[in-house]
């Protein structure tokens, strides 16, 4: 179980944090063009 959770759960929470990191970004790249 422990295994199986810590094999799962960072891979989705890295993924949002990506995703959460790249619209930041992007949204502060081009906050000024808007």
């Amino acid at each position: 179980m422990d295994k199986a959770d810590r094999s799962q759960m960072p891979v989705q929470k890295v993924v949002s944090e990506l995703a959460n990191r790249t619209q930041w970004r992007y949204v502060e790249r081009h906050a000024d063009t808007w």
